[in-house]
């Protein structure tokens, strides 16, 4: 007798499942709103500030490039809680233990594109791909960036660009890196389309997908949070769980503090065949 193959669940966030599947990025509206979105403002704005003022004091951060018109700031968890509870949103865990399961925190940023005058060079971040294909072995994808508009994005002030579908495997006709990638002119791809929302909408992007920053042409900057995750067989930017420390750990959620790596062990740095007198540095 045959059995008939099991379907697909179908629920809110199947369309946006198939979206980033077949395209490699999905728009979900108005996820934080009201004084929450203000919160959120403010405290990247602050984040953003004291970024500035230890690359003005001749620091260079780490993970962290940027350009005259390009601005950002990692760890926004321990800039407010506002930034607490984004971590738990729940369109984010839906998406992610459907597509990358298990996860981790790979950062939670902010971006900020500023106004460009018109003859301004390379005011893009040009097209490039942040990490490139599928997990081994099956289809799971390795990176996924969350992120949530503070700032309606538009084709005015700057929305991403993407290729829709790049994120699949590359073909033979894919430009080389010296080509059109690495400059500031955005029309080499004729099906490119621009990522637009409203402030407080979530546009889910495989971060392996062509895309690139937008010239913003008006007066005010577009800010986004980003809350990047990573398969947990791949290594977070950086150690979210020490850095958050004693202030912030008791507020977690269960899959928050999951997600931030604290129930992670650590790989063996033991060996005892070693030669004599020989030092190890483990972790910690």
């Amino acid at each position: 007798m045959h059995v008939p193959a099991p379907q697909p669940k179908f629920d809110d966030y199947s369309k946006h499942l198939y979206a980033l599947s077949a395209s490699g990025y999905t728009r979900l509206p108005a996820q934080v709103s009201g004084t929450e979105l203000e919160s959120l403002r403010e405290s990247a704005d602050r984040a953003m500030a004291a970024a500035q003022a230890k690359i003005r004091e001749g620091e260079s951060l780490k993970h962290t490039g940027g350009s005259e018109f390009y601005h950002a700031s990692r760890c926004l968890y321990c800039w407010g809680d506002a930034f607490v509870r984004l971590l738990d949103l729940e369109a984010v865990h839906a998406l992610a233990s459907r597509l990358v399961n298990p996860y981790l925190l790979w950062d939670l940023s902010v971006l900020s594109v500023l106004p460009t005058p018109e003859n301004a060079k390379s005011a893009t971040t040009s097209w490039h791909r942040d990490y490139g294909g599928m997990m081994i072995g099956g289809q799971k994808p390795g990176y996924l960036w969350f992120f949530l508009c503070l700032d309606d994005s538009t084709p005015e002030n700057g929305a991403t660009w993407v290729v829709p579908g790049s994120h699949t495997t590359s073909t033979p006709d894919e430009p080389h890196h010296g080509g059109p990638w690495a400059n500031d002119d955005l029309e080499h791809f004729t099906s490119r389309t621009q990522v637009c929302g409203k402030a407080g909408d979530l546009l889910v992007l495989n971060p392996s997908l062509l895309h690139s920053s937008g010239r913003n042409t008006t007066r005010q900057p577009r800010r986004l949070v980003n809350i990047g995750i990573c398969h947990h067989t791949l290594p977070p930017l950086m150690d979210h769980w020490a850095i958050a420390g004693p202030k912030l750990q008791p507020k977690f959620s269960g899959r928050v503090r999951k997600m931030m790596g604290a129930d992670r062990e650590h790989p063996d740095a033991t060996w005892t065949a070693l030669p004599e007198g020989w030092q190890t540095a483990p972790k910690g």
